[in-house]
């Protein structure tokens, strides 16, 4: 939903899935993901990964369907901004306590990386984000 007339009819929709609905701010941007690891005291932060979805948003269908969404490692964007990114996603892995792998992803607009969220259980199928770049970085 990106109008505000939409508004009404998405929440409700929304609630007729879940009693709660959590509305947010949409943000016009590229869609970013960072891995992290931490086995001991051994830190590893991943190179960022671009995220191109086919549909107009990364969902279900652009996670989960081989052929929905386009990965590209490392991501196009300065080394600076790669720089940025990766500290946010250690920082935020210490900050969230986080344990083992998780993936973090965040939204570009500009020079700014809007955090969305922490995916602490990243999948390991075939199209996930994490397993298909791992087999390329050995």
């Amino acid at each position: 939903m990106k109008v505000a007339e939409d508004l009404v009819e998405a929440v409700n929709k929304a609630l007729d899935e879940s009693p709660e609905a959590i509305i947010e701010q949409f943000i016009e941007g590229k869609e970013f993901t960072c891995g992290v690891v931490k086995i001991g005291e051994r830190k590893l932060v991943f190179p960022v990964t671009e995220v191109i979805p086919k549909n107009e948003f990364f969902n279900y269908e652009s996670k989960y369907i081989p052929g929905m969404a386009d990965e590209i490692t490392p991501a196009r964007i300065s080394e600076e901004l790669t720089l940025k990114i990766q500290t946010l996603s250690s920082q935020i892995y210490d900050l969230c306590n986080c344990n083992g792998i998780v993936r973090i992803d965040y939204i570009l607009s500009g020079e700014t990386f809007y955090f969305l969220e922490v995916n602490t259980v990243p999948g390991m199928t075939e199209t996930s984000l994490f397993l298909s770049k791992s087999k390329q970085w050995g």
